[in-house]
């Protein structure tokens, strides 16, 4: 276990003008020969090698630190002591190592790597590295299989990384020769730059509830042929993606946490689920030991992660839930001799392969579906909040649920509420089609029409005409079956009784008044998203109590807010069901 002493990590970190090579040396070889972090570690034989090699826990990737690869640049500055800026390197790289992932640790060694090739070992171009970011681009490699060097554009975040591991070293080892003044340009750039607040695109709602359809539709159907030995190993195969969508779709889980989820997450007596959280501040109780949550999940979650166990009990044993022996049998097809598989886990990466199969496999091949935007690992939970902030929980309740170290971490997603409305309309509109909302909805979908299975029954929508007798009263749009007249639901706003069981129309009507339609119907959902505008605005108050509570009004609020929209969302799912009418066509 690590036990450092304070003062080493602040030594490093606050040092004088003066370098002291002697000093930090044996600084880092303190923090390298003690080095742990139960999600990573370090497979390299001594801090005198020459290449460092750290393996990520959670991804499965080793990074490899090669400090020989900035010899042959820092020979062009004569002003360097190259043996002494390497050991300075080293020492960098060993004191970020422990404060951060190999991952990130490996994107400064990088970008550091990148500039020093710039400017020809820290020795000229700065106006060249300004002048790149000043106009938004870095310097790096075309691609991570190249070793050829291009100027990209890329996002606020990026750049400022780029600067950052710069800036961080120079600030280290202040025997760097560099003129001061290029430092303070750089400084003075970087405080420029502000975050981009770009979202996640997530795919349409349609496809993600066709993908649910095909999901569940394969699971279903391949439970009575379990003694098939095919569709017994197809099941076992995409299991994991059943699961992946079954828990982090209602948990919202990082895939990482999904992945480290361990074979005894069950409880005995309950169903309750126990899995890992990892996105703490990597420092002391966080490098020694994973922080684990426990929440109760649907009984039919309970046993679909008990059949898992036992269709895959045949499989060598696994501490984790996903079997990486089950996925290396049934899916990796190319094996190789260079890769020692002993100390493979199923992996994020590994968890999109299996997704991208599943739509190749599954959807496109067996069910003759064409989706062009597929859901990536990290798409559920993303919904999931979404989901919560729908249903009316409020922000501490979603940061214990979503696992967030900071607060307002969680209210990026406040801008894909009205995406989720969408998707929840379609899912509405799929369920009034079926004329059930428990019925299940097919891969291949439903052909025709049919009416609902409430009071409201448009039968016809099947006619060109109705009968205009007594029985009906013609009104400028439709016509109304009650001869009892005035309507109490009528609603100057639009020329329709749209939501009045009396009401109906023509299909010849519905087709000639089409754009009238679409123009009424619009009102509701602009009024719909005025509502989530408001939603969102509550969600960026911050009242909370001095228990951390949020204030019982706001609470009120909430819950108000959310009820009226969950009326707009089933009105307007009615409405594009009866008449035909798609969501995109109201914006």
């Amino acid at each position: 276990m690590l036990k450092i002493n304070d003062k080493v990590l602040e030594d490093l970190s606050t040092l004088d003008n003066a370098f002291d090579i002697n000093k930090n040396i044996i600084e880092a070889q303190q923090l390298f020969n003690e080095y742990f972090d139960i999600k990573s570690f370090n497979q390299t034989k001594d801090f005198e090698s020459n290449i460092w090699s750290f393996t990520e826990l959670v991804n499965g990737q080793t990074y490899y630190f090669n400090f020989e690869s900035f010899q042959p640049l820092l020979k062009f500055n004569s002003n360097l002591v190259i043996s002494e800026c390497i050991l300075a390197l080293k020492c960098w790289i060993i004191l970020h190592l422990n404060s951060k992932s190999p991952s990130v640790t490996y994107k400064l060694f990088s970008n550091l790597y990148s500039i020093c090739r710039l400017t020809k070992g820290f020795q000229t171009n700065y106006e060249k590295l300004i002048q790149l970011i000043n106009s938004g681009k870095v310097y790096s490699r075309k691609n991570s299989k190249s070793n050829d060097y291009v100027t990209k554009t890329v996002a606020p975040e990026t750049i400022l990384r780029f600067i950052n591991s710069f800036l961080s070293f120079s600030k280290f080892y202040t025997d760097l020769p560099i003129d001061p003044h290029y430092i303070q340009i750089l400084e003075d750039e970087r405080a420029k730059i502000k975050s981009s607040n770009s979202n996640r695109d997530l795919p349409p709602p349609k496809d993600i509830l066709v993908f649910k359809d095909c999901i569940e539709y394969f699971f279903i159907t391949h439970q009575d042929k379990i003694t098939d030995k095919l569709k017994f190993n197809k099941l076992t195969k995409f299991f994991p993606v059943i699961l992946w969508w079954d828990i982090t779709s209602i948990i919202p889980m990082r895939p990482s946490e999904f992945c480290l989820i361990k074979r005894d997450c069950l409880s005995l007596t309950e169903n309750t689920l126990t899995f890992p959280r990892l996105k703490q501040k990597r420092n002391k109780k966080n490098r020694t030991e994973l922080t684990y949550d426990t929440l109760p999940i649907p009984k039919e979650l309970h046993s679909k992660i008990i059949q898992y166990l036992r269709l895959t009990s045949e499989y060598e044993s696994s501490e984790y839930l996903i079997s990486f022996e089950a996925f290396k049998e049934l899916t990796l097809k190319n094996i190789k001799s260079s890769i020692n598989y002993e100390q493979k886990i199923f992996t994020r990466e590994y968890l999109q392969k299996l997704i991208e199969c599943f739509y190749m496999e599954v959807i496109k091949e067996e069910y003759n579906l064409e989706i062009s935007n597929q859901l990536k690992p990290g798409d559920l939970r993303h919904i999931a909040i979404i989901s919560l902030m729908m249903q009316g929980y409020d922000r501490v309740e979603i940061e214990r649920l979503a696992g967030h170290f900071d607060l307002n971490t969680q209210y990026s997603y406040g801008n894909h509420m009205k995406f989720w409305i969408d998707t929840d309309i379609q899912r509405l509109t799929n369920q009034f089609i079926l004329q059930n909302t428990e019925n299940f909805v097919s891969p291949q979908g439903v052909q025709e029409y049919e009416k609902l299975l409430d009071e409201i029954a448009y039968s016809e929508f099947n006619t060109y005409s109705h009968d205009t007798s007594s029985n009906f009263i013609e009104l400028n749009l439709g016509y109304c079956k009650d001869t009892t007249m005035p309507c109490p639901s009528f609603n100057w706003n639009f020329t329709g009784c749209y939501f009045c069981k009396h009401w109906g129309i023509s299909l010849h009507d519905l087709q000639e008044k089409r754009e009238l339609i679409i123009k009424e119907i619009s009102v509701i959902y602009n009024s719909l998203q005025k509502k989530i505008n408001y939603l969102v605005g509550l969600y960026n108050l911050h009242h909370l109590d001095e228990f951390g509570k949020i204030n019982p009004e706001l609470k009120t609020e909430l819950r108000t807010t959310f009820d009226k929209i969950e009326y707009d969302k089933t009105s307007l799912a009615k409405l594009q069901y009866l008449l035909g009418v798609e969501i995109d066509e109201l914006k």
